[in-house]
């Protein structure tokens, strides 16, 4: 058995994702496995291109990734063991994958280890394809808010510059006839 897995499924522009080959139930006889490829694929408008230095290889094996855009083999990987053959559960490789910064909306997306298959250096075993399903989520532009807030204001008289004295209002009296 292969098994995919994501270090997260929710991620932001500008994250970083690792995910992890494993293998499992190991039933290739007394030598065990000693390689496993297979060819990744995924969204080229959300992540940034996979290199070589993007893979890690893991537990005694050794991975090379052909990242080369102009020909069919481009996404390929293969890992191998030439110590031992592996019999036990463990882990092959991990692969980091980083969100581009101009990921244009919110979008679900899929990244799948295509054909993925072992060998005993006799017997060839495809497991399949392994995915992991992801979602990236765009923040949404603040929306520029216009708030009308009243605070408590303090009205203080203005002195009258032509006499130097302050415009008083009061009470005058005054006196109305009608006739």
């Amino acid at each position: 058995k292969a098994e995919l897995s994501a270090s997260s499924t929710s991620l932001k522009p500008g994250d970083e994702v690792t995910l992890t080959l494993k293998v499992s139930d190991i039933n290739m006889g007394d030598d065990g496995i000693n390689a496993v490829e297979g060819t990744i694929k995924y969204d080229t408008n959300v992540f940034e291109a996979i290199t070589q230095s993007s893979i890690t290889s893991e537990s005694g094996w050794s991975t090379t990734y052909n990242g080369e855009t102009s020909n069919s083999l481009n996404g390929k990987f293969l890992a191998v063991n030439l110590s031992a053959g592996t019999k036990e559960d463990t882990t092959i490789l991990t692969v980091k994958l980083k969100v581009k910064q101009d990921v244009a909306k919110t979008t679900e997306t899929q990244i799948d280890f295509v054909d993925v298959t072992s060998n005993d250096g006799v017997d060839l075993v495809n497991v399949g394809t392994k995915s992991v399903k992801l979602k990236v989520t765009v923040p949404e532009e603040p929306k520029n808010e216009i708030k009308n807030e009243v605070k408590n204001l303090e009205v203080k008289p203005t002195e009258n510059k032509a006499t130097g004295t302050i415009p008083q209002t009061g009470v005058t009296p005054a006196m109305f006839i009608t006739i």
